[in-house]
């Protein structure tokens, strides 16, 4: 009866150790975390965005994950912009331009359970559910660097046509 007692009291010291100790679920986002981290994306929690009619209706605001690759070149600071793709949008459609084609290219070649792609002054980012594995973190990483290239050459192309145009305009 003794030795039931004493091990009763062992196990009862050692449960709340278990309790401290991560889940499997908590282990796998670490490592996709670890890996968006080497890959030089910014990982941070945050409120995932919603579409206009979840606001209206004032719906639970989901937690997410934002992925962010910062720019390769910081951009001026007189540009001040964020521009979010909702995979599900139900908004009001605006005329669309070359970045917007970019973005919707990039966000339909992204993982299922990214829900956003985010174009802003700080850099190009994915919100999402970090539903998935170490491989769609690469693929993320690496559809976000062929979005900031694509949006780097498209501003390029617009500065130098807008200097041009200036050019053409003094003669």
């Amino acid at each position: 009866m003794n030795y039931l007692i004493i091990a009763a009291v062992v196990l009862m010291v050692i449960a709340p150790i278990f309790w401290f100790m991560p889940s499997p679920e908590i282990k796998r986002q670490m490592t996709m975390r670890d890996r968006a981290m080497q890959l030089g994306l910014q990982v941070k929690i945050c409120d995932l965005p919603q579409t206009y009619r979840a606001r209206v209706r004032q719906e639970y605001v989901e937690k997410g994950v934002v992925y962010r690759l910062h720019w390769v070149k910081p951009l001026q600071p007189r540009d001040q912009f964020c521009q979010i793709l909702l995979r599900e949008d139900d908004s009001v459609s605006v005329p669309k331009s070359a970045v917007d084609d970019l973005m919707t290219a990039s966000l339909s070649a992204m993982p299922a359970a990214v829900m956003a792609l985010e174009y802003a002054t700080a850099g190009v980012a994915v919100y999402w559910r970090e539903r998935g594995s170490v491989a769609e973190v690469e693929a993320i990483a690496q559809g976000l660097e062929r979005l900031q290239t694509g949006i780097l050459a498209v501003r390029e192309r617009l500065s130098s046509e807008a200097s041009d145009e200036l050019d053409q305009g003094q003669r």
